[in-house]
């Protein structure tokens, strides 16, 4: 695959909610995350273009952060997975708090 990423990705399983329209409060999980993007695992698969929020709790301040943003590409499925669905998203708007 042709690596265009320019910032830098951080392994980080973190368990997060996902809402897509069609896919309100699910689960997922994170496979790695940088400040433009994150790989994001689900039960379901979410199409190329599909616009999503994605929540997550920060144990270290105790809150929610959030990030809005679109997929971008669809990834190696993890059959052996509950979060068999893996995607790349593009994060359009900062994450916040």
């Amino acid at each position: 695959m042709d690596e265009r990423r320019t910032d830098r990705r951080y392994p980080t399983l973190t368990p997060v909610v996902v809402d897509a329209t069609d896919f309100a409060g699910r689960a997922g999980v994170t496979e790695d995350m940088s400040d433009t993007g994150l790989r994001l695992r689900t039960t379901a698969p979410l199409p190329i273009g599909t616009r999503v929020r994605v929540r997550w709790r920060l144990q270290t301040i105790a809150a929610e952060v959030e990030a809005v943003g679109v997929v971008v590409r669809e990834c190696d499925s993890v059959p052996e997975s509950l979060f068999e669905h893996s995607m790349g998203v593009r994060i359009d708007s900062p994450v916040r708090s």
